[in-house]
C-alpha cells in the first residue's frame, strides 16, 4: 500500500500531522469553558461539530463510552501555515505566541492545571474517526498463534 504525502505544514507535532485530519476544540455554557479536543474527519463536512449542535463524542479507547455534547463554540485547532510551497498564514512572533498560550491555558479548568492529582484533558473521536480507528486497529492487531 503507498502511503499518501501531505503538502500542508501544520502547527502542531509532527507525529499528530495527518492528511485530512481535523482537530476541533469544543467550548460549553456561557462562560465558554473548554472541554473537550475532538479529532475528525477533515474532508467530511457532516463529521464536524458545529456551535449548537449536538455532537456525538466517542472515547478514543472505550467505543461503548460515548456522550453527546452542545458546544457553544467550536474552534479549529491545527491551522495551516504552508500549503503547496506557500505560506498560507502568518506567523506570530514569541510575544503575540506567549500571550496566546497564557489565554488559553486561562481558560482551562483549574482542576485541570493543578499539580496534585490533577483531571485528565479528555480527547475523543468523532464518529467517522472512530469507525477508521476500529479499522485500522483490526487490521493492525497482533494476532496470537497456538501451535
Amino acid at each position: 500500500a503507498r502511503r499518501e504525502e501531505t503538502n500542508a505544514l501544520f502547527i502542531a507535532p509532527p507525529h499528530a500531522v495527518q492528511r485530512n485530519r481535523m482537530c476541533t476544540l469544543l467550548y460549553i455554557g456561557q462562560a465558554g469553558g473548554a472541554i473537550v479536543d475532538v479529532l475528525c474527519r477533515g474532508d467530511d463536512a457532516d463529521d464536524r461539530p458545529q456551535a449548537k449542535e449536538r455532537f456525538l463524542c466517542i472515547h478514543p479507547s472505550d467505543p461503548d463510552r460515548r456522550i453527546h455534547a452542545v458546544p457553544s463554540v467550536v474552534q479549529e485547532l491545527l491551522l495551516p501555515l504552508w500549503k503547496d510551497g506557500e505560506i498560507v498564514r502568518e506567523t506570530e512572533d514569541i510575544h503575540a505566541v506567549r500571550r496566546r498560550v497564557l489565554a488559553d491555558l486561562a481558560i482551562l479548568r483549574d482542576d485541570y492545571k493543578r499539580t496534585l492529582n490533577p483531571t485528565p484533558y479528555k480527547v475523543s473521536l468523532s464518529a467517522a474517526m472512530a469507525e477508521m480507528y476500529r479499522k485500522v486497529r483490526a487490521k493492525t492487531a497482533r494476532v496470537a498463534e497456538i501451535s
